[in-house]
């Protein structure tokens, strides 16, 4: 758990009340407070701000950039720094275009309750945690979704080419087949060892090959049930790991031999 003071940005051209507010907030809630007094500052103090504010008590009607203009800013700029929008009476259209534009909450000045502004501040803030935690499952899960479609579509191409490849490996391993019954009787007595012994080393390298394929599409099988179902090592992964192991050794003695 964080114990850090919540990092508030007071925006209001009213000088007076913003200071009485943030000396309020930091002496008895020991809040970071800092104070604004346009929304031209207020957009300069969120974008240039080292570690972004907890909350920003933004006032809606300002000099220049009004507090309406800072929240378009935000929206433009995918920044979700929470804001809650500081309005008066009469102006609840305000409010209502505060919230359309991402505001969390909206409070009355006239009516500002100052003892119980750090329960408004302190939900404002837990409420954005809350909602970038559950942003951030939503993107997760989209993301598996997204992986688990990238990886059907890599499993039907290993597949396709495992099929080509153990097709083409079938019809040389006929094709060995035919030319030593054609060429045996052409090799001369002393040389018929090796030249069987050739074609058997040609005939266990294709089956290398073979064993290899076999093996990438049982990985790319048990990648894909793996991610769908969420599970941890499963027994048959650390099967064919063995066999991998088992492949990459056998071919690592036949290059030293």
């Amino acid at each position: 758990m964080n114990d850090s003071p919540l990092r508030i940005l007071l925006a209001d051209d009213e000088e007076t009340f913003v200071k009485v507010i943030a000396m309020h907030l930091k002496e008895n809630y020991g809040y970071d407070t800092t104070v604004v007094f346009s929304g031209r500052e207020a957009i300069d103090a969120i974008g240039k701000a080292a570690r972004p504010f907890d909350v920003v008590l933004l006032d809606y009607r300002m000099p220049e950039v009004s507090g309406l203009n800072v929240l378009q800013w935000l929206l433009e700029q995918k920044n979700e720094t929470p804001i809650v929008m500081l309005t008066a009476a009469g102006t609840e259209q305000v409010a209502v275009e505060a919230l359309k534009l991402g505001a969390y909450d909206y409070i009355r000045k006239e009516t500002i309750d100052i003892e119980h502004l750090d329960i408004l501040l302190r939900g404002t803030h837990e409420r954005h945690l809350f909602r970038r935690e559950r942003d951030q499952r939503s993107q997760l899960l989209r993301d598996r979704d997204r992986d688990r479609n990238s990886l059907g579509t890599f499993q039907n191409s290993i597949n396709s080419l495992s099929h080509v490849v153990n097709n083409s490996i079938a019809l040389l391993s006929l094709n060995i087949r035919e030319h030593i019954q054609t060429l045996s009787p052409f090799v001369k007595h002393e040389a018929q060892t090796l030249f069987v012994k050739a074609f058997e080393e040609i005939d266990s390298e294709y089956k290398l090959i073979s064993s290899v394929v076999n093996l990438i599409v049982s990985l790319s099988t048990a990648m894909q049930e793996k991610l769908s179902s969420d599970s941890g090592a499963s027994p048959i992964e650390a099967s064919l790991q063995q066999e991998v192991e088992e492949v990459v050794r056998q071919h690592a003695t036949k290059m030293k031999a």
